[in-house]
Order: C-alpha cells, then sequence, then structure tokens
C-alpha cells in the first residue's frame, strides 16, 4: 500500500495564531483606553489628550512628571536646565489658565532664544482659549529691567494676555508660574536665556491645588 505522508497542519483564520495577533493588537489599545478614560488623570494629560491640544503634540512630549501621575502634594526638583523644557511642556499642555509672577522676562531675536519660544507658546495658548495673566517687576533702579519687561509686556498684550506691573516702591523678586491651578513652579529661574541655559538655578514643581490657592491669593496682593 502507498504510504501518505501526514497532512501539515495549517492553523485556520482566526485559530490560535490569530487569537494571539488579535490579543497583542487589542490589549494596549484597552489599556489605552481605560488610562484616558481615568478619572485621575493630571489636567496637564487631560489637556493633550483634549481636542484643543495643538497639532503635533504627542504624550512623548509631556514632561515625566505628568506621564507618570503625580499626585496631589508631590513635588520634583527642576535643577538648571531641566526647568525649561518642563515649563515649556506644561504651557503646552495647560488647558485652563496660567499665572505667574517674574522679576526678569528678557527676551532677544535669536532663533535659539528660550524666553521667545516660551513667549510664543504663551500666544498659542492664549489663542486657545487659556486665560493667562502676568506680573512683573517694575523697577525704581534699573532702566534695564524696566525696559525689558515692559517689552515683553507689550508683545504678551498683543496676544490678549493680561499683563501687570508692580510698585516701583517695592521689588517683586519672585519667580513662579501657576498652571491650571494645580501645578506650581516655584523657583530661582527667570524667564531670561542665561538663567534657562547656561546658570545654575533651582525650582521646583508641585503638584498642590492647596498650594496653587494660596499662590495665587499672594499674587492678587502685589501691586
Amino acid at each position: 500500500m502507498p504510504r501518505h505522508e501526514p497532512t501539515p497542519k495549517v492553523e485556520e483564520k482566526g485559530g490560535v495564531g490569530g487569537r494571539i495577533w488579535h490579543c497583542c493588537i487589542l490589549c494596549p489599545l484597552l489599556i489605552l483606553l481605560l488610562l484616558c478614560l481615568s478619572p485621575g488623570r493630571p489636567p496637564a494629560l487631560a489637556a493633550a489628550l483634549d481636542s484643543n491640544t495643538p497639532r503635533g503634540q504627542e504624550l512623548s512630549s509631556l514632561p515625566p512628571v505628568a506621564t507618570s501621575r503625580l499626585h496631589p502634594g508631590q513635588a520634583m526638583v527642576l535643577a538648571d536646565q531641566e526647568y525649561f523644557p518642563t515649563l515649556l511642556n506644561y504651557i503646552r499642555a495647560a488647558g485652563e489658565r496660567i499665572d505667574m509672577t517674574m522679576f526678569l522676562f528678557k527676551i532677544t531675536d535669536s532663533p535659539r532664544n528660550k524666553p521667545a519660544l516660551l513667549l510664543k507658546e504663551l500666544g498659542r495658548a492664549s489663542r486657545r482659549g487659556v486665560q493667562i495673566e502676568l506680573v512683573l517687576e517694575k523697577s525704581s533702579y534699573s532702566d534695564s529691567i524696566n525696559r525689558e519687561n515692559s517689552k515683553v509686556a507689550e508683545m504678551l498684550q498683543s496676544h490678549d494676555i493680561k499683563v501687570r506691573f508692580d510698585s516701583k516702591q517695592r521689588i517683586t523678586h519672585n519667580k513662579m508660574v501657576i498652571i491650571d491651578e494645580r501645578f506650581c513652579f516655584v523657583g530661582s529661574h527667570n524667564i531670561t536665556h542665561s538663567a534657562l541655559a547656561f546658570n545654575h538655578e533651582l525650582s521646583l514643581l508641585i503638584d498642590s491645588p492647596e498650594l496653587a490657592g494660596q499662590l495665587r491669593s499672594y499674587m492678587a496682593t502685589i501691586k
């Protein structure tokens, strides 16, 4: 009798191989969907998923503190050049409001000038409906500080951003930024290229709605 070789077993479409392939594709998508629907995601991440987020922004562009779900009360040290990219990304992800006080906000015409990039992102945030308010120093002793802050104020106001100055009778030397009434940047960084690119500076990013409220109340007292 002729010998018959066993017919190789071919996995039918939808068999084990197909099921494994579908699981590999569907499981990560399901996990991502659950994360997006989670009510506990921070506003910065929520804003990145919102339709108002500028085109081209990806979750990978957000700072680690946002994607790792920093909880209220936790803080992150931003040393030296870590401050600029983190602040830039939080401004990009802001969904409701940005409050800022600065001793010095200085821009130049250089295409690599970091303060100019921040100013540009503030303008974009304003155009997508984010409410923005800044308080800047009005110096009684430095025409240079007044010239730089006034220049920036005029540019910000052209983007419908509210800017006011303190009194010459008292120096406003603090540097703080509050994003969406929750994320607080407090420390030594001025918005100058030297501070953002070269100097030894130290600031903290703190996730605290309570602290944000206290800082905004303090900001309202600066006149």
